[in-house]
Order: structure tokens, then sequence, then C-alpha cells
């Protein structure tokens, strides 16, 4: 793990330098979207401008770091020769031969960086980003405390530009507040194993893993994406596991380095059933899947299943679900059953719809572990306002719904312990309100009841009104046309 570190300290000097700091990195990496933004810039990079900024940050962090990563390049790739050589002598096929130099030295085997930068096609790229170049090297990682908030403030700003692009980047993330919450869950301490099937650009893994020494496994389906999140991966500090592009059912990383995990941080993919993979898998997976090969394939469901036979026997996961998932009948409730069945489901956390952004179906963190059986389940219900009223403290809120999710507390109307007698007469629905009701405020009831009646009343006064004076228009309006007609 590379050694950045934010030294904290209580003088008022240093918090005033840090937030200066702070607030010069974030405009300059809102100049480099601002010169990077357009229709151009989606066609040359997949992912748009999300893509462009990572890489004209991550060319910045390798040239700047480049004794610290041990790095032996020739000097035409130090930044500020860049800025002079671009793009007539050094162009991008020369930056393709150069990142393919970086990721062999790296010990990084499948050319993403190579393969990224080979499929960046645009006419009109140069200009803009020579420009990016300029304003990006106002930015400085030689410093191990101000290249820590530099990344802070590139992931924040990949996380805005997500956000305000939606679909057109084809790019989603995890909000600070559930990544947090998913890592501080599963306990993720230094020296162990993490691992995402399901990565994306790494949003969610960056934010679980930010400041511990730990291996990362991750595995993304899209190249240019995974190249999105090999660079960040990198310029986060990571120097262990091992990226991947790649299927991670047809070709998992359990079985490529033949190991297991002792954490999965992930969020599937939201998938119809039965439509991406056939009614069977073959033979050589076993092992890999839970259940194999006496159910259907489930698209969503069968990541759940790679992701308990991927953990250690001590392992734990935290896995972000749709709500449709928990209850939805059919080969989805008998993966339940039988997940519920072997006791690998600790707890199911229900999110309230505003804790994202970028989404408006109901979601669930899904807790699964394989150190002993379980048999009942932690329901835990944010979204009656214990979400809200917690994540305003940040880091103190998180740690404060960890420990009650650590502890199994119960909280009468948003926690309970559910045996799984009961969830089975339920026929294996694990929607949390099911379980834990809500209870209701009789005097606020009553409070709310007598201010909709007064409302009610208002509208229907308001409304008789209106209809009287439609009426009279009504009136004047024929008694004139009677008046032109007799005339």
């Amino acid at each position: 793990m590379n050694d950045i570190k934010l030294v904290e300290s209580n003088e008022q000097p240093m918090k005033n330098h840090l937030l200066s700091s702070h607030e010069r990195i974030r405009s300059i990496y809102w100049a480099i979207e601002l010169e990077l933004r357009g229709w151009d810039i989606r066609s040359a990079f997949v992912g748009g401008t999300v893509s462009a900024i990572v890489y004209v940050t991550f060319l910045k962090y390798i040239s700047d770091r480049r004794d610290q990563l041990g790095l032996q390049v020739s000097d035409l790739y130090r930044y500020d020769a860049l800025l002079n050589l671009y793009p007539n002598v050094v162009n991008q096929q020369e930056l393709c031969e150069y990142l393919d130099d970086v990721e062999r030295q790296l010990g990084l085997s499948q050319r993403l960086l190579q393969n990224f930068v080979l499929d960046i096609k645009s006419p009109n790229l140069d200009t803009k980003f020579l420009n990016a170049l300029h304003i990006a090297n106002e930015l400085d990682f030689r410093s191990n405390d101000i290249a820590q908030i530099e990344i802070e403030e590139l992931v924040r700003i990949v996380e805005k530009v997500i956000e305000s692009e939606g679909k057109v980047s084809g790019l989603v993330y995890t909000p600070w507040a559930i990544s947090t919450l998913m890592s501080e869950i599963c306990q993720i301490k230094d020296g162990m194993s993490v691992y995402d099937p399901c990565a994306g650009c790494g949003l969610s893994l960056i934010q679980a893993i930010r400041g511990k020494d730990v291996s990362v496994f991750a595995q993304e389906q899209n190249m240019h994406i995974a190249a999105i999140l090999e660079m960040l991966l990198i310029m986060t500090g990571v120097r262990k596991g091992a990226v991947r592009c790649d299927d991670s059912i047809w070709h998992p990383l359990t079985q490529t380095f033949n190991q297991k995990f002792d954490c999965v941080i992930s969020e599937p993919p939201y998938m119809r059933p039965e439509t991406s993979y056939r009614m069977s898998i073959d033979k050589n997976l076993i092992g890999q899947v839970l259940y194999y090969p006496d159910q259907k394939i489930e698209d969503t469901w069968i990541f759940i299943r790679h992701i308990v036979a991927s953990l250690k026997e001590n392992g734990k996961a935290a896995v972000l679900v749709p709500m449709s998932m928990l209850t939805r009948e059919g080969s989805a409730a008998v993966s339940r059953k039988k997940l519920i069945a072997d006791g690998y489901i600790d707890s199911v956390i229900e999110l309230p719809a505003n804790a994202f952004s970028n989404r408006n179906m109901k979601t669930s963190i899904l807790i699964l572990r394989k150190e002993r059986p379980i048999h009942n389940i932690y329901m835990l219900d944010l979204s009656r306002g214990l979400w809200d009223e917690k994540c305003k403290t940040g880091k103190d809120g998180i740690a404060e719904i960890t420990e009650m999710v650590l502890n199994r507390k119960i909280v009468t109307g948003a926690s309970d312990i559910v045996e799984t007698e009961e969830i089975v007469q339920n026929a294996y629905q694990l929607g949390v309100s099911r379980y834990v009701p809500q209870e209701i405020d009789v005097e606020q009831f009553l409070a709310d009841s007598v201010k909709l009646y007064r409302t009610a009343d208002k509208l229907e006064a308001k409304f008789e009104r209106l209809c009287r004076e439609f009426k009279e228009a009504m009136d004047d309006y024929n008694g004139y046309c009677n008046e032109r007609k007799s005339k």
C-alpha cells in the first residue's frame, strides 16, 4: 500500500491550510471538467468526461510519483515534457506504448490501460486534451499530504460528473455514506483480501478500502470501465491484488487465483432473470457458485451465490440489492430459502429512497457471513428517519449505525431480530417492513388528521366558490349569446 497519509492536527492553521487546499484542488478539477466536457470527448472516451478526467490525472500522478512507484521511463513522458511535446512529438499512440510499459512495471498483466488509450479516437481531441493537461499541471502528487487530498477531490468530482451526466456516461456510483457503512460493518482491517466481482469504475470499492493496507481483487466486464477502475485503484495506493476485465460468473477470480477472500463489497448488476446466463453452467465452475447444479441460473441471485462461495470460512460480505430481490417469488425465493437454511444471511438493512441521488428504486444492504450458521436475521429499517438523523453527523452517524448492526441492537419501530421459523412462515420474504412494523404516534396521528380535515374543508369551500363563479360566468356568456342572436 502506498504511504499516502493525511496528517491530522488540532492546530487551526493546519485546518485552514487543508481547507484551502481542498477548495483550490476542487477548482482545478472543475476547470478540467469544463475544458473536457462536450460531445467530442464522449465520442472519444467510453465513460465520457469521467474517463478523460481520470486519464489526465493519472498521467500527472505517475509522472509525479514515478520514483515512489519504481518506474523507469523515458524523460519524454515527464509531465512538464508532455506539455511541450504533445501532440506533435508525443501523441496518443506514444502514450499508449508508455502506459503499456507502466502496466508491465507495476506487474499488471491485462494491458487495460494500453487498450483504453488505443480506443481513444477523435479528430478534435488534441486541443482540448492539451488544455486539460496544462490545467492538471497545477496538481502536485509529490507531497503525501496534498496527494491524499487530490485523490479525495478526484473521487468527489467523478461522483458529481456521473450524477450530472446520468446514463450518458454509462457509469454509476454508490454514495460515500453507504460505501463506508458497508465497509465498517464488514470490519475491513489491514492485511485482509477484499473482492468485488462487479466493481464498475470502483468508487464504492475505493471508499471501502481507503486508508487500509489490503489486497484488492476486482473484476469488471467493460474494458474501458475496468481501465478507469485500475487507474483509480493505483492512485488510491493499492499495490496488492489484481484487476481483471471479464465475466465474474464464467471466469471468477476465485478460480483464476485459486483463493477465497476475507471480505466482499459489491453491487451486482440489476438484470432480468434468465436473460444472460444459460439454464446451467459448466461443471468446472462447481464450487465457484453455491447450489450448483440443482437450480436455475438467475442473473442477479447467481452473483449472491458466487459471493458467498467466494468467502473464506470466516469471511463477510456486504451486498447492495434491489428490494425486489428480497421479495420476488420463483427461483429468487428458492435462492433465499437455501441461503437462509444454510445460515448465511446475517442482516438485512433497508435504505431510504433519498440515500441515492442517482436512482429511485428501493435498495437494501444484505450482510452475508460464513463464520457460523445463523438461525435468525437482524432486520433494520433506515427508511424511517434513522438514516437522515444519524448521517447528518457524518462519520459519527455511520459509526452509530454500524454499532447497531454489529451488536444487533433492537430499536422499537426500526429494528428487530427475526427467527428463521417466522421467515419460513412468510415464504422466505426478506422485506424489512414485513417484520418491523412501524409504530404509530397516536398524538401526532390525531394532530395530522385534524390538519388534514381542516385543509380538506378549506379546499371544499374553495371548490364551491369556484363552481359558483363558473356558473355565473356561464350565465353571463349564455345571456350575451342570446342577446346577439336576437339582434
